[in-house]
């Protein structure tokens, strides 16, 4: 598998990207970069890489951590990601980052955040999760965490090359990395 197994099946031969670390890796650097208050806009929670991306940003703030910042989109798209960030302004408009948990959501948060007149990252910083394509050609580009998907493909088919041959095939799990651009 790539990803995360389901429940019940956690001996299966997986491959999967540490969502928690990359998420917390986001969130320090963000707390490093700002003063104030990070939101978060996270994609559905019975989603396990978005329910692991939250517990990393959890796991950075610590303490700092409320419920408030934390925005639910009902989906993984630009679409959510901007009504999801209109939703959470209306809520705590005087956040000084935010975090999207996905590139597509990261994409959407910027659109609304456009529309409300705030510039990034004078007035707000913005990172987002996957490194996709549509980081780099973001306006501005945006800061986000790398998944090494080149990586996770090799690893698969070393799993699969490991069962062919009757061999032990451990769970492997693949680590990221921030690539900071002109969002934060």
């Amino acid at each position: 598998l790539c990803g995360e197994p389901p429940e019940g099946a956690s001996g299966l031969p997986h491959v999967k990207v540490d969502d928690r670390a990359g998420a917390a890796a986001m969130t320090e650097h963000l707390l490093n970069r700002v003063q104030g208050r990070i939101g978060l806009l996270t994609g559905p929670q019975n989603s396990v890489s978005s329910a692991n991306r939250l517990a990393g940003y959890r796991d950075a703030l610590g303490d700092d951590f409320s419920d408030r910042f934390v925005m639910e989109c009902d989906a993984d798209s630009a679409y959510a990601g901007e009504t999801g960030m209109r939703s959470l302004l209306e809520r705590v408009p005087y956040l000084d980052a935010v975090f999207a948990t996905s590139d597509l959501l990261a994409h959407g948060a910027l659109r609304a955040l456009d529309r409300a007149g705030r510039r990034i990252p004078e007035d707000i910083a913005v990172g987002g999760f996957d490194d996709s394509i549509l980081a780099a050609m973001s306006t501005p580009q945006l800061t986000s965490v790398h998944v090494p998907y080149d990586e996770i493909a090799q690893a698969a088919v070393d799993l699969i090359a490991a069962k062919l041959e009757d061999q032990t095939a451990e769970p492997v799990r693949v680590t990221c990395r921030l690539v900071e651009r002109a969002s934060t």
